[in-house]
């Protein structure tokens, strides 16, 4: 079982529940997520067996994210339910510094089908 380097204290948690973008994050998993309650569960719990792999529905068509660990859903969650990199579906060229494991290339290359992403 996989946890998670980042530990959520009891304010971290109530603040967030005063937060509107985490409803609407939760309304956008419930809607383009395959296994919606599988990624809550895991995402509020902070563990879970891992890797775990969500399918995603994108403007261009499902996609398929491996999750190694909790942390990579709070990246999923941040960047394709939360929409902190907003939703430019006209981006072309995309400069990803810190790509990591892939996930926001992953959301920028499902926008639109002419997307470019150089990672870094």
């Amino acid at each position: 079982m996989a946890t998670s380097h980042h530990k959520r204290s009891r304010t971290a948690v109530a603040l967030a529940l005063i937060k509107p973008a985490n409803y609407s994050g939760v309304v956008k998993t419930l809607l383009q997520c395959s296994a919606p309650l599988d990624f809550l569960g895991r995402y509020v719990r902070n563990r879970g067996q891992y890797p775990a792999q969500f399918r995603i529905r994108t403007p261009i068509g499902p996609v398929t994210l491996t999750a190694f660990t909790p942390d990579d859903l709070l990246t999923i969650n941040e960047i394709f339910f939360r929409g902190d990199y907003g939703d430019d579906r006209d981006a072309k060229v995309v400069v990803d510094f810190g790509s990591n494991i892939g996930i926001s290339a992953a959301y920028f290359l499902t926008r639109n089908r002419e997307a470019f992403v150089h990672c870094h």
